[in-house]
């Protein structure tokens, strides 16, 4: 049995700042999105564990 669970992983060339702009980004074809708040990235992935 597989159970799909969201991860979230912080994108390594972020820099935390007030003044950046909010920006999303979703895949089209794959289950991911991308967030990027102050200035940092955060990528949220569906990842299948098995247990």
């Amino acid at each position: 049995m597989t159970l799909q669970i969201w991860h979230i992983t912080r994108g390594l060339e972020s820099r935390f700042s007030l003044a950046a702009p909010l920006w999303f980004y979703r895949s089209k074809y794959e289950p991911w999105f991308i967030i990027r708040l102050f200035g940092i990235y955060w990528w949220f992935h569906l990842k299948g564990h098995r247990f």
